[in-house]
Parts: structure tokens; C-alpha cells; sequence
């Protein structure tokens, strides 16, 4: 008897169309999105390598030819003098 009960379901099954299932309103969900942050970055100051040319011709420390790039050093450079007389 089982089985004549399944058996007649499936068919009803197979012969009928499908209902259509009528749904619920959903109201709109806006879909989760990304927020790109900026940082900033602490200041830096870059520290140059200086060294002595002596290239200016008069020998001042404070004339910018005589020191490499052209430009006296600052107080946060490195400065490189070379033993000349050598």
C-alpha cells in the first residue's frame, strides 16, 4: 500500500506542472562594500653622503664648488673629507 501511495504522488508529480511559488517582498539590501583608508606616513628626512672636491679653487668650506653636487652640506649630512696631501 506503501508503495501504491508513493508511486501515485511521484506521477502527480511528473504529469503536473510546476507551481509557482509566490514570494516575499524583500526590501533592498545594499550589498556590503570595501572603504579604501589613506594613511599618512611620518616626515623623513633623507640624509646625503657630502664629501670634499676642493674643486672651487679658493678653499672655502663655505663655497658650494668645492664640495660634491655643488651644494655646502647641511647639519644632518654626512660629510666625507680625504686625505689630499697623501
Amino acid at each position: 500500500m506503501r508503495i501504491l501511495n508513493w508511486l501515485h504522488g511521484f506521477r502527480q508529480r511528473i504529469t503536473q506542472p510546476p507551481r509557482r511559488v509566490r514570494r516575499r517582498y524583500q526590501p533592498f539590501r545594499p550589498v556590503p562594500t570595501l572603504i579604501a583608508r589613506v594613511e599618512t606616513l611620518e616626515s623623513r628626512m633623507l640624509l646625503s653622503a657630502v664629501s670634499w672636491t676642493g674643486d672651487g679653487g679658493d678653499m672655502s668650506w663655505n663655497n658650494a664648488a668645492n664640495w660634491s653636487g655643488n651644494a655646502t652640506p647641511g647639519q644632518q649630512d654626512d660629510v666625507t673629507i680625504a686625505n689630499q696631501g697623501a
